[in-house]
């Protein structure tokens, strides 16, 4: 098998990619922590298709994703507008 490493960005350079452009379309503040949010973001989907793989609910899952977009939410602002969460 070839070796492709450095061939394509990896996922978390993608997620990382995702996060920066939030932040430069203002869906996310530009203090927010950039290696955190990809971590997060990140550490969620290697654990999601873990669960998925496991028989996990579809149900469930998409309660843990709306659950994970609230906090994607919260990194916008300290104080987030009420119609926006």
């Amino acid at each position: 098998m070839r070796d492709r490493r450095g061939a394509t960005p990896t996922d978390r350079e993608r997620i990382r990619a995702c996060v920066e452009r939030g932040i430069a379309a203002g869906e996310l503040d530009a203090d927010a922590d950039v290696d955190a949010v990809t971590a997060m973001i990140h550490g969620f989907l290697l654990g999601l298709s873990t669960q998925l793989r496991d028989g996990v609910a579809a149900a469930t899952l998409h309660s843990a994703v709306d659950a994970l977009l609230l906090n994607w939410r919260h990194a916008r602002s300290a104080h987030p507008e009420p119609d926006r969460l």
